[in-house]
């Protein structure tokens, strides 16, 4: 896995987009489809999200060498360091941690958006060349069977 791709060395990619930039724009767009009520439920499954990303342990997902870096950006500036140092390959990557059973919603309707958010972030990711699928295809499909999994079992 590299680190996050530089705006300078991806001219396809304007600066201003980001990672963080990227998720918002997903969510807003699934959040323009829904009721005010499913609303609320993805803004939940929002910050369980921010919530995971800034503290759950990515040595099993991208390694220990990575996981150590990650480590000593979180030391500064907790909120958002995955994405920084990593961008959405980085993500791809981690998101089957997102659908581990400690990481899932108890309630039941939440749960459920939970896992078909990831399921819809990744396909959006994949549809918009944001992610290098070359790079990151067995995180992707590792990615994706952890949503048909999660999905099995809720």
């Amino acid at each position: 896995m590299t680190t996050t791709r530089d705006p300078d060395h991806d001219p396809s990619r304007p600066a201003w987009l980001t990672p963080q930039v990227v998720i918002e724009r997903f969510f807003a767009i699934e959040a323009a489809r829904v009721t005010h009520r499913t609303v609320r439920t993805y803004a939940s499954v929002v910050d369980r999200l921010d919530t995971f990303l800034s503290s759950v342990d990515v040595a099993p997902f991208i390694g220990e060498h990575y996981a150590a870096l990650l480590e000593a950006e979180r030391q500064f500036a907790p909120q958002g360091a995955l994405l920084r140092l990593f961008g959405l390959e980085g993500l791809v990557y981690c998101l089957p941690g997102f659908l581990e059973p400690q990481w899932l919603a108890q309630v039941p309707s939440e749960r459920r958006a939970q896992i078909a958010l990831t399921g819809r972030l990744l396909d959006y990711l994949r549809r918009r060349g944001l992610i290098d699928l070359q790079e990151v295809a067995c995180a992707y499909y590792t990615a994706r069977q952890a949503v048909f999994d999660a999905r099995d079992a809720a």
